[in-house]
């Protein structure tokens, strides 16, 4: 079931807040370099630039499209989505680029 929409600041810094546990669990299961964390790790760049911390979401953005292109290859559809897919909420990836 899909999550209910994000309507506040606070649904969004819950929303991250949340996303970071999970992304810390599954690091100490299968390690920080693991591919199956760049989807979570993408999510989390995109709650951080709309919550206007540009400079973790570039580094978040950067390590998701990393741990994609080392485990598919620079032309994977993932690292494509990774690079091109707008933040949340804003259609100027300007300031995350």
């Amino acid at each position: 079931m899909p999550s209910p929409p994000i309507t506040s600041l606070a649904d969004l810094r819950a929303a991250r807040a949340d996303l970071e546990r999970r992304i810390e669990e599954r690091q100490r299961e299968l390690g920080p370099d693991d591919p199956a964390l760049a989807d979570d790790l993408r999510d989390l760049g995109r709650l951080a630039h709309e919550l206007r911390d540009l400079n973790d979401a570039a580094a978040l953005l950067e390590r998701a499209r990393k741990l994609h292109s080392a485990a598919f290859g620079d032309n994977h559809p993932e690292v494509a989505v990774t690079v091109h897919t707008p933040p949340v909420g804003d259609g100027d990836r300007r300031a995350i680029i």
